[in-house]
């Protein structure tokens, strides 16, 4: 019997620690000797045990700290305040993906008042945030330490939070997001101005909350579930607290992972895919309109056009088969869509008391248009045929029963609608109309 293992590597951060180098530092503006990581703006600087130079060389950096890492053998140094600031930036292992939550983490320490250049500056602010490339500095930061002064010099202070992601986040940097004059500096002296402060940084963390597939096929085989979050809680839907689920069958599954003060519920959908392959789906559109396809097997899907992707948006009749890939084997789905036509449908209140008592005090048409391009113009007349109210946007300014501001009386009013509809590119002008009566 075969069992299959899923997860997830928990850091989406390469080289986390700074340990690995391509050779050991030897002047300063050095950190992307720690390959992936980058010097993103001037000279950020790498510490490990085997520096020959005594200022960059572990647990002594700068020739007057004295810091052990926080893991492992090395760490990186930037300039946070003053003048010249300095920012270090990485690649991801992976793109984060929109609207799933991370929990963010990275250590800092501070340099120790032993330079007349320094001059004993401490600072509050330190920060990381994300960008599309290298180049894509963000100005905002996804996770900030701001509000009290970091004095530790011998040990590391843990910095941490929660962040959804916006989508196609592909660099982690870190950095001072604060000007001069919106970070907080005291000098040791307090005769002496701040001017400088440097800051260490070890063992960044960005940790998917999300450590399961959200889907994936069940074959027969039992399934092992196992997530690699260190110190995360977990709650399953069953009321376990392990890590590590066994699935032996199809079905739903949630799971409820908490780390720190981030917390996130993942849905985990295991489709059984030899004992009950679904039968092919028939779809009814409206004509004009588009609907997605999705197979209800998990796996790599490629369809009829060549296209590879989960879905495939469509905007006629016809047949379409999906052709997918999973540990299960080669399977196939066919769609058979139809397109009838739908038309368009307006309805409207016929009676109306706008009389200030926020009760029925706004009327407006519903269109049911499928179709619909955008409404043109609503138009109202009294029974003298005088044109009292004209709207193109019935969401945001319906009639308030008011001409000229002032309450209309009551009686019989006739309201025409003119809007325009795109059936298949074919652009259209369609017109509705009624009465309505308002009473008090």
């Amino acid at each position: 019997m075969c069992h299959f293992s899923r997860g997830q590597s928990y850091n989406l951060v390469p080289n986390a620690s700074f340990d690995y180098a391509t050779s050991c530092p030897r002047t300063e503006g050095e950190v992307d000797l720690a390959i992936p990581w980058l010097n993103t703006l001037r000279t950020p600087d790498l510490f490990l045990v085997c520096a020959e130079n005594d200022n960059f060389k572990v647990p002594h950096p700068r020739k007057c700290t004295y810091l052990q890492p926080h893991s492992g053998e090395g760490y990186a140094g930037l300039t946070t305040f003053g003048n010249t600031r300095e920012i270090i930036g990485v690649p991801l292992k992976q793109p984060l993906e929109k609207g799933k939550s991370y929990f963010l983490q990275f250590w800092v320490a501070i340099d120790d008042v032993c330079s007349t250049w320094d001059r004993g500056t401490f600072t509050d602010a330190i920060g990381m945030g994300f960008g599309e490339d290298n180049y894509d500095i963000p100005d905002f930061p996804a996770l900030e330490h701001r509000g009290t002064i970091l004095y530790d010099t011998i040990g590391w202070t843990a910095v941490y939070g929660c962040y959804i992601a916006h989508g196609n986040e592909k660099y982690l940097f870190i950095l001072n997001f604060r000007e001069n004059d919106q970070t907080l500096a005291v000098s040791s002296d307090p005769a002496v101005i701040p001017v400088f402060d440097y800051m260490y940084i070890d063992d960044v963390a960005v940790i998917p909350m999300n450590p399961y597939p959200d889907s994936l096929p069940y074959c027969g085989d039992p399934i092992r579930l196992a997530a690699f979050i260190p110190e995360a809680n977990y709650r399953w839907d069953n009321q376990s607290t392990d890590s590590i689920r066994w699935i032996n069958g199809g079905g739903t599954y949630t799971v409820q992972v908490t780390l720190g003060q981030c917390s996130a519920l993942q849905t985990i959908y295991v489709a059984d895919v030899l004992s009950a392959i679904p039968a092919d789906p028939s779809l009814v559109i409206c004509d004009g309109t588009q609907t997605r396809l999705q197979p209800s097997i998990p796996g790599i899907t490629q369809w009829d056009n060549g296209q590879n992707a989960p879905t495939r948006t469509i905007d006629q009749a016809g047949q379409y088969l999906a052709q997918i890939s999973n540990e299960c084997g080669d399977f196939e789905q066919h769609f058979d869509v139809t397109a009838q036509d739908c038309g368009c449908r307006v309805s409207a209140p016929n009676v109306f008391s706008p009389n200030e008592d926020l009760i029925n005090d706004l009327w407006r048409p519903y269109l049911q248009c499928p179709t619909l391009d955008r409404v043109l113009q609503l138009e109202i007349y009294n029974r003298q045929g005088q044109l009292i109210f004209t709207s193109s946007d019935l969401e945001q300014r319906p009639w308030d029963g008011r001409f000229n501001n002032v309450l209309a009386p009551t009686g019989v009013y006739v309201w025409t609608l003119s809007y325009r509809t795109n059936k298949a590119g074919v652009v259209r002008t369609e017109y509705a109309s009624g009465d309505l009566t308002i009473v008090r």
